[in-house]
Protein backbone atom coordinates (compact mmCIF):
# COMPACT_ATOMS: atom_id res chain seq x y z
CA UNK A 1 0.00 0.00 0.00
CA UNK A 2 1.24 3.25 -0.79
CA UNK A 3 0.15 6.70 -0.32
CA UNK A 4 0.43 9.65 -2.74
CA UNK A 5 0.40 12.78 -3.94
CA UNK A 6 0.13 14.53 -7.57
CA UNK A 7 1.56 18.00 -8.63
CA UNK A 8 0.81 19.89 -11.92
CA UNK A 9 3.77 21.46 -12.89
CA UNK A 10 4.40 23.72 -15.61
CA UNK A 11 7.43 25.71 -17.07
CA UNK A 12 7.09 29.50 -16.90
CA UNK A 13 10.53 29.92 -18.34
CA UNK A 14 12.91 27.45 -20.55
CA UNK A 15 14.72 25.11 -18.81
CA UNK A 16 18.21 23.77 -19.12
CA UNK A 17 17.59 20.45 -18.96
CA UNK A 18 19.66 18.41 -20.96
CA UNK A 19 20.80 14.61 -20.71
CA UNK A 20 24.19 13.07 -21.27
CA UNK A 21 24.01 14.24 -24.53
CA UNK A 22 24.12 18.60 -23.53
CA UNK A 23 22.11 19.00 -26.93
CA UNK A 24 19.34 17.07 -26.63
CA UNK A 25 16.40 17.80 -23.99
CA UNK A 26 15.03 14.98 -21.38
CA UNK A 27 12.71 15.99 -18.43
CA UNK A 28 13.63 13.68 -15.80
CA UNK A 29 13.35 12.89 -12.33
CA UNK A 30 16.94 13.92 -10.50
CA UNK A 31 16.53 17.48 -11.23
CA UNK A 32 13.13 17.25 -9.31
CA UNK A 33 14.40 15.07 -6.62
CA UNK A 34 17.67 16.68 -5.81
CA UNK A 35 15.35 19.75 -5.51
CA UNK A 36 13.07 18.58 -2.80
CA UNK A 37 16.22 17.32 -1.13
CA UNK A 38 17.90 20.84 -0.54
CA UNK A 39 14.43 22.15 0.62
CA UNK A 40 14.07 19.74 2.58
CA UNK A 41 17.23 20.69 4.79
CA UNK A 42 15.78 24.03 4.65
CA UNK A 43 12.84 22.54 6.91
CA UNK A 44 15.16 19.98 9.36
CA UNK A 45 17.50 23.46 9.64
CA UNK A 46 14.35 25.08 10.83
CA UNK A 47 14.20 22.81 13.77
CA UNK A 48 17.43 23.45 15.78
CA UNK A 49 19.55 26.55 17.08
CA UNK A 50 23.01 24.69 15.94
CA UNK A 51 22.88 22.47 13.00
CA UNK A 52 24.15 19.56 13.42
CA UNK A 53 25.13 18.36 9.86
CA UNK A 54 25.93 14.34 10.76
CA UNK A 55 22.41 13.83 12.41
CA UNK A 56 21.13 16.01 9.25
CA UNK A 57 22.64 13.30 6.69
CA UNK A 58 21.51 10.29 8.73
CA UNK A 59 17.96 11.88 8.87
CA UNK A 60 18.06 12.33 5.15
CA UNK A 61 19.11 9.28 3.96
CA UNK A 62 16.00 7.59 6.31
CA UNK A 63 13.65 9.56 3.84
CA UNK A 64 15.45 9.86 1.01
CA UNK A 65 17.46 7.25 0.90
CA UNK A 66 21.40 6.80 0.04
CA UNK A 67 24.63 5.10 -0.70
CA UNK A 68 25.78 5.35 3.06
CA UNK A 69 29.57 5.92 3.51
CA UNK A 70 31.04 7.60 6.37
CA UNK A 71 29.98 11.23 7.85
CA UNK A 72 32.49 13.80 9.42
CA UNK A 73 32.54 12.00 12.50
CA UNK A 74 32.60 8.65 13.23
CA UNK A 75 28.87 7.82 12.51
CA UNK A 76 28.79 5.63 9.12
CA UNK A 77 25.62 5.12 7.21
CA UNK A 78 24.15 1.92 5.86
CA UNK A 79 22.76 2.03 2.14
CA UNK A 80 19.52 2.62 2.08
CA UNK A 81 16.71 3.01 -0.13
CA UNK A 82 14.08 6.18 -0.56
CA UNK A 83 11.09 5.49 0.92
CA UNK A 84 10.05 8.63 -1.26
CA UNK A 85 9.31 7.82 -5.06
CA UNK A 86 8.78 10.76 -7.57
CA UNK A 87 7.45 10.39 -10.75
CA UNK A 88 7.37 12.46 -14.10
CA UNK A 89 3.59 11.26 -15.66
CA UNK A 90 0.79 12.32 -17.61
CA UNK A 91 -2.81 13.04 -16.60
CA UNK A 92 -3.59 9.53 -17.23
CA UNK A 93 -0.75 8.22 -15.07
CA UNK A 94 1.40 7.23 -17.86
CA UNK A 95 5.51 8.13 -18.05
CA UNK A 96 5.76 11.53 -19.49
CA UNK A 97 8.31 11.49 -22.90
CA UNK A 98 9.59 14.76 -24.72
CA UNK A 99 10.83 14.78 -28.40
CA UNK A 100 14.15 16.69 -28.77
CA UNK A 101 14.25 19.85 -28.87
CA UNK A 102 16.72 22.40 -30.51
CA UNK A 103 19.63 23.57 -28.41
CA UNK A 104 20.40 27.28 -27.83
CA UNK A 105 23.72 28.62 -28.12
CA UNK A 106 25.04 30.93 -25.07
CA UNK A 107 28.61 32.99 -25.97
CA UNK A 108 30.25 34.57 -22.81
CA UNK A 109 30.13 37.89 -24.86
CA UNK A 110 27.67 39.32 -26.52
CA UNK A 111 27.58 38.58 -30.62
CA UNK A 112 28.47 40.91 -32.93
CA UNK A 113 25.27 41.99 -34.72
CA UNK A 114 23.08 40.08 -32.60
CA UNK A 115 20.40 41.75 -30.95
CA UNK A 116 19.77 43.23 -27.33
CA UNK A 117 17.74 40.16 -26.51
CA UNK A 118 19.92 37.33 -27.76
CA UNK A 119 22.62 39.35 -25.28
CA UNK A 120 20.37 39.28 -22.71
CA UNK A 121 19.58 35.92 -22.16
CA UNK A 122 23.19 35.37 -23.24
CA UNK A 123 23.64 36.82 -20.35
CA UNK A 124 21.84 35.22 -17.71
CA UNK A 125 22.62 31.89 -19.80
CA UNK A 126 26.12 31.83 -19.86
CA UNK A 127 28.84 34.18 -17.50
CA UNK A 128 31.03 36.56 -19.26
CA UNK A 129 34.01 34.91 -18.82
CA UNK A 130 36.79 33.09 -20.93
CA UNK A 131 38.78 30.25 -21.33
CA UNK A 132 42.77 30.24 -22.35
CA UNK A 133 41.90 33.63 -23.80
CA UNK A 134 39.16 32.32 -25.99
CA UNK A 135 35.92 33.02 -26.28
CA UNK A 136 34.11 29.68 -26.77
CA UNK A 137 30.16 28.85 -27.42
CA UNK A 138 27.95 27.12 -25.32
CA UNK A 139 24.82 25.01 -26.77
CA UNK A 140 22.45 23.74 -24.30
CA UNK A 141 19.14 21.78 -24.86
CA UNK A 142 16.03 23.70 -23.91
CA UNK A 143 12.31 22.89 -22.49
CA UNK A 144 10.31 25.44 -23.81
CA UNK A 145 7.27 26.42 -21.47
CA UNK A 146 4.28 25.00 -22.95
CA UNK A 147 5.76 21.62 -21.29
CA UNK A 148 3.15 20.36 -18.64
CA UNK A 149 3.37 17.42 -16.90
CA UNK A 150 2.32 15.89 -13.57
CA UNK A 151 4.76 15.07 -10.71
CA UNK A 152 3.46 12.24 -8.43
CA UNK A 153 4.92 11.98 -5.58
CA UNK A 154 4.56 8.43 -3.31
CA UNK A 155 5.46 7.10 0.07
CA UNK A 156 4.51 3.88 2.22
CA UNK A 157 1.66 3.82 3.85
CA UNK A 158 1.26 3.75 7.70
CA UNK A 159 -0.58 0.09 7.57
CA UNK A 160 2.15 -1.33 4.73
CA UNK A 161 4.58 -3.79 5.48
CA UNK A 162 7.80 -1.74 4.28
CA UNK A 163 8.92 1.00 6.89
CA UNK A 164 6.52 3.83 6.78
CA UNK A 165 7.15 7.65 7.42
CA UNK A 166 7.26 8.91 10.92
CA UNK A 167 4.48 11.51 11.22
CA UNK A 168 6.99 13.95 11.72
CA UNK A 169 8.93 12.78 8.41
CA UNK A 170 5.65 13.46 6.58
CA UNK A 171 5.17 16.92 7.72
CA UNK A 172 8.88 18.08 6.83
CA UNK A 173 8.30 15.85 3.39
CA UNK A 174 4.97 18.23 2.52
CA UNK A 175 7.21 21.01 3.79
CA UNK A 176 9.79 21.15 1.57
CA UNK A 177 7.05 20.56 -1.37
CA UNK A 178 5.46 23.45 -0.27
CA UNK A 179 8.92 25.46 -0.81
CA UNK A 180 10.25 23.46 -3.73
CA UNK A 181 6.68 24.44 -5.52
CA UNK A 182 7.46 28.79 -4.69
CA UNK A 183 10.72 28.99 -4.61
CA UNK A 184 12.43 26.01 -7.04
CA UNK A 185 13.59 26.28 -10.07
CA UNK A 186 15.52 23.40 -12.07
CA UNK A 187 18.29 22.79 -14.74
CA UNK A 188 21.43 24.76 -15.65
CA UNK A 189 21.43 28.64 -14.86
CA UNK A 190 18.24 27.98 -12.72
CA UNK A 191 19.67 30.84 -10.23
CA UNK A 192 19.28 33.32 -12.89
CA UNK A 193 15.35 32.33 -13.57
CA UNK A 194 15.57 29.84 -16.27
CA UNK A 195 13.76 26.51 -15.20
CA UNK A 196 10.97 28.86 -13.21
CA UNK A 197 8.35 26.75 -12.68
CA UNK A 198 4.64 26.62 -11.41
CA UNK A 199 3.37 23.62 -9.08
CA UNK A 200 0.22 22.79 -7.16
CA UNK A 201 -1.46 19.68 -5.67
CA UNK A 202 -4.11 18.91 -8.03
CA UNK A 203 -6.72 18.61 -5.64
CA UNK A 204 -6.68 22.20 -5.39
CA UNK A 205 -9.20 24.32 -7.38
CA UNK A 206 -6.80 27.41 -7.38
CA UNK A 207 -3.41 27.72 -8.47
CA UNK A 208 -1.40 29.65 -6.21
CA UNK A 209 0.14 32.64 -8.86
CA UNK A 210 -3.93 33.20 -9.62
CA UNK A 211 -3.59 37.32 -8.74
CA UNK A 212 -0.09 38.88 -7.66
CA UNK A 213 -1.93 39.56 -4.28
CA UNK A 214 -2.20 35.75 -3.49
CA UNK A 215 1.04 35.30 -4.97
CA UNK A 216 2.63 37.61 -2.72
CA UNK A 217 0.65 36.49 0.19
CA UNK A 218 2.16 32.63 -0.11
CA UNK A 219 5.35 33.80 -0.75
CA UNK A 220 5.80 35.82 2.43
CA UNK A 221 3.54 32.74 4.58
CA UNK A 222 5.61 30.14 3.61
CA UNK A 223 9.30 31.93 3.72
CA UNK A 224 8.24 33.44 6.85
CA UNK A 225 8.20 29.94 8.71
CA UNK A 226 11.90 29.40 7.85
CA UNK A 227 13.35 32.85 8.92
CA UNK A 228 16.32 34.01 11.22
CA UNK A 229 17.36 37.16 12.29
CA UNK A 230 20.05 39.01 9.59
CA UNK A 231 22.94 39.16 12.02
CA UNK A 232 22.55 35.62 13.00
CA UNK A 233 22.87 34.41 9.55
CA UNK A 234 26.52 35.51 9.40
CA UNK A 235 29.09 34.23 11.16
CA UNK A 236 33.00 35.08 11.85
CA UNK A 237 33.53 31.22 10.70
CA UNK A 238 32.56 30.78 6.96
CA UNK A 239 28.93 29.02 6.86
CA UNK A 240 28.53 27.61 3.85
CA UNK A 241 25.01 26.36 4.59
CA UNK A 242 21.92 28.20 3.38
CA UNK A 243 19.55 27.54 6.00
CA UNK A 244 17.15 30.11 6.20
CA UNK A 245 15.31 33.33 4.51
CA UNK A 246 16.37 36.21 6.67
CA UNK A 247 14.66 39.08 8.21
CA UNK A 248 15.21 42.51 7.76
CA UNK A 249 13.75 46.42 8.49
CA UNK A 250 13.18 45.43 11.97
CA UNK A 251 11.83 41.60 11.70
CA UNK A 252 9.16 43.72 9.62
CA UNK A 253 10.39 42.38 5.96
CA UNK A 254 11.95 39.59 4.44
CA UNK A 255 15.07 38.62 2.24
CA UNK A 256 12.00 37.89 -0.67
CA UNK A 257 11.70 40.90 -3.39
CA UNK A 258 8.92 41.02 -6.07
CA UNK A 259 9.41 43.33 -9.24
CA UNK A 260 7.30 46.02 -8.39
CA UNK A 261 6.44 46.29 -12.82
CA UNK A 262 4.08 42.99 -14.42
CA UNK A 263 5.61 42.25 -17.87
CA UNK A 264 3.53 41.26 -20.49
CA UNK A 265 5.97 38.26 -21.87
CA UNK A 266 8.34 35.89 -20.73
CA UNK A 267 11.01 37.68 -22.53
CA UNK A 268 10.26 40.91 -21.11
CA UNK A 269 10.73 39.74 -17.65
CA UNK A 270 13.98 37.72 -18.49
CA UNK A 271 15.27 40.78 -20.22
CA UNK A 272 14.46 43.28 -17.46
CA UNK A 273 16.20 40.79 -14.66
CA UNK A 274 18.97 40.42 -16.87
CA UNK A 275 19.53 44.29 -16.94
CA UNK A 276 19.17 44.25 -13.12
CA UNK A 277 21.61 41.29 -12.47
CA UNK A 278 24.51 42.79 -14.82
CA UNK A 279 23.37 46.73 -13.21
CA UNK A 280 24.13 45.18 -9.95
CA UNK A 281 27.17 43.48 -10.39
CA UNK A 282 28.35 46.71 -12.07
CA UNK A 283 26.88 48.70 -8.87
CA UNK A 284 29.29 46.82 -6.30
CA UNK A 285 32.33 47.56 -8.33
CA UNK A 286 35.28 45.15 -6.29
CA UNK A 287 32.60 43.45 -3.77
CA UNK A 288 31.07 42.07 -6.83
CA UNK A 289 32.44 38.46 -6.12
CA UNK A 290 30.28 37.98 -2.93
CA UNK A 291 26.74 38.16 -5.68
CA UNK A 292 28.71 35.15 -7.46
CA UNK A 293 31.92 33.98 -8.49
CA UNK A 294 33.35 31.77 -10.85
CA UNK A 295 37.24 32.13 -10.00
CA UNK A 296 38.45 32.94 -6.11
CA UNK A 297 36.87 36.26 -5.03
CA UNK A 298 38.08 38.34 -2.02
CA UNK A 299 37.86 36.74 1.34
CA UNK A 300 35.14 34.63 -0.46
CA UNK A 301 35.67 30.92 -0.16
CA UNK A 302 38.67 28.38 0.07
CA UNK A 303 37.07 26.93 -3.24
CA UNK A 304 37.55 28.35 -6.86
CA UNK A 305 33.47 29.03 -7.35
CA UNK A 306 31.05 30.51 -5.21
CA UNK A 307 27.56 30.59 -5.82
CA UNK A 308 25.40 33.53 -5.79
CA UNK A 309 23.08 33.69 -3.17
CA UNK A 310 20.38 35.53 -4.96
CA UNK A 311 18.42 33.49 -7.04
CA UNK A 312 15.65 34.28 -9.58
CA UNK A 313 12.29 32.66 -10.01
CA UNK A 314 9.51 34.30 -12.92
CA UNK A 315 5.31 33.74 -11.70
CA UNK A 316 3.10 34.52 -14.40
CA UNK A 317 -0.15 35.44 -12.87
CA UNK A 318 -3.56 36.84 -14.15
CA UNK A 319 -4.80 40.38 -14.32
CA UNK A 320 -7.66 41.62 -15.80
CA UNK A 321 -9.99 39.52 -18.45
CA UNK A 322 -7.87 36.42 -17.54
CA UNK A 323 -4.78 37.49 -19.13
CA UNK A 324 -1.05 36.40 -18.71
CA UNK A 325 1.66 38.59 -17.25
CA UNK A 326 5.06 37.96 -15.48
CA UNK A 327 6.47 38.84 -12.27
CA UNK A 328 10.23 38.08 -11.71
CA UNK A 329 10.71 37.59 -7.55
CA UNK A 330 14.34 37.47 -6.09
CA UNK A 331 15.38 35.83 -2.80
CA UNK A 332 17.94 34.90 -1.03
CA UNK A 333 19.13 32.40 1.92
CA UNK A 334 21.88 34.18 3.13
CA UNK A 335 25.11 32.85 4.64
CA UNK A 336 28.81 33.41 4.87
CA UNK A 337 31.15 35.74 7.10
CA UNK A 338 30.47 38.97 8.74
CA UNK A 339 32.76 41.03 6.49
CA UNK A 340 29.58 40.05 3.65
CA UNK A 341 26.46 41.60 5.99
CA UNK A 342 27.33 45.55 4.75
CA UNK A 343 27.69 44.26 1.35
CA UNK A 344 24.73 42.51 0.81
CA UNK A 345 22.94 45.14 2.37
CA UNK A 346 24.03 47.69 -0.67
CA UNK A 347 22.93 45.06 -2.78
CA UNK A 348 19.09 45.00 -1.58
CA UNK A 349 19.63 49.22 -1.35
CA UNK A 350 19.89 48.67 -5.18
CA UNK A 351 16.49 46.37 -5.50
CA UNK A 352 14.71 48.82 -3.55
CA UNK A 353 16.08 51.32 -5.99
CA UNK A 354 15.21 49.75 -8.95
CA UNK A 355 11.69 48.64 -8.20
CA UNK A 356 12.09 45.37 -6.17
CA UNK A 357 10.35 45.82 -2.78
CA UNK A 358 10.71 43.10 0.16
CA UNK A 359 7.71 40.94 1.35
CA UNK A 360 6.28 41.14 4.85
CA UNK A 361 6.98 38.86 7.12
CA UNK A 362 3.72 37.24 8.51
CA UNK A 363 4.94 35.72 11.75
CA UNK A 364 6.75 38.50 13.81
CA UNK A 365 9.15 37.42 16.02
CA UNK A 366 12.44 35.35 14.64
CA UNK A 367 15.71 33.47 15.88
Amino acid sequence: MREMALYRVSFSTPALLGSAEPTVAELRVPPFRSLLRSFWRVVYAADGEVLDTNAMLSAEQQIFGGVGGRGGGSESFRPRRSLVELAITNDKGKPTLYPIENGYEFTPKPRRGSGELAQRLDYLGYPRVTTNNKVTSYKQSLLYTDKEFVLRVAWPATDSLRSSLSEQQAEQLFCALELMSLFGTVGNRSRHGYGSFCMFNMDEDEPFYSSREKLEGELSRVASKYLRSWDRCFGEKMDMWPRSFASLENNSKLSVFMSEQSFSTIVDAMKSLSEVWSSARKKMGSDKEVLGSQGKGRDVCASERWPSQLRAKIFPIEVEDRKRQFVVVLFQLPYGPQSHKEIWRKAHNFLFDNGYQPLFNTIGGVN
